[in-house]
C-alpha cells in the first residue's frame, strides 16, 4: 500500500505540471493521437473520426477535472461513481483493484501486477473496461511477460471450449 502511495503522489505532481505544459506539448499529442487513431478504426463501429482540434479542449477540461484515487485495503477515500456526472479518474491499487472491483467506463489499463496463475489473470481481465460509443479508444499497456501469460491463458481457454 505504500508503493501505491508514491506512485499516486507521482501521478498527482505530473498532472499538476501537465495542464501547464500542454500548450507546448500539443504538436506531440497531436501525433499521438493520430497515431492512436490510426491502430483501431473507430468506423468499423459506425464511431466518427474526431480531428485532434475537436479534442484539445476536452483534454484540458479533463485534466482540470482529473482525481487520482488510491484504492486498497488501507484506503480512506473510494471511488464514488454516484456523483450525477462524469468521473474522471486515475485509480491506483493492487488487490481491490485485481479481485473485486469492476470500473465502469474504464478506457486504459496499465498493468505492472505480474501473475501466471489463471484464476488471477481472469480476474486481472475485467479492468479491459468497456462503453458502447467507445470501442476504439480502450487500451492496455503490460509488460510482455503478462501479454505472454493472457495469451496462453486464451490458448487454454480455446482448448478446453473445443474439448467441451
Amino acid at each position: 500500500t505504500d508503493a501505491h502511495e508514491r506512485i499516486a503522489a507521482v501521478i498527482r505532481e505530473w498532472a499538476a505540471g501537465f495542464e501547464a505544459s500542454l500548450t507546448t506539448l500539443e504538436a506531440e499529442l497531436a501525433t499521438l493521437w493520430r497515431e492512436e487513431l490510426a491502430r483501431v478504426d473507430g468506423r468499423r463501429w459506425g464511431l466518427e473520426h474526431l480531428a485532434w482540434e475537436t479534442v484539445l479542449p476536452h483534454v484540458r477540461a479533463l485534466v482540470a477535472e482529473l482525481e487520482v484515487i488510491v484504492e486498497n485495503s488501507a484506503s480512506e477515500s473510494r471511488l464514488d461513481f454516484g456523483r450525477g456526472r462524469p468521473c474522471r479518474y486515475i485509480v491506483v491499487g493492487g488487490s481491490v483493484l485485481a479481485r473485486g472491483l469492476t470500473i465502469e467506463g474504464l478506457a486504459v489499463s496499465y498493468f505492472v501486477r505480474s501473475s501466471s496463475q489463471y484464476d488471477t489473470l481472469l480476474q486481472m481481465g475485467r479492468w479491459f473496461g468497456y462503453r458502447p460509443g467507445y470501442q476504439d479508444l480502450p487500451r492496455i499497456w503490460m509488460t510482455a511477460d503478462l501479454a505472454g501469460a493472457f495469451r496462453d491463458l486464451a490458448l487454454v481457454e480455446s482448448d478446453i471450449r473445443q474439448d467441451i
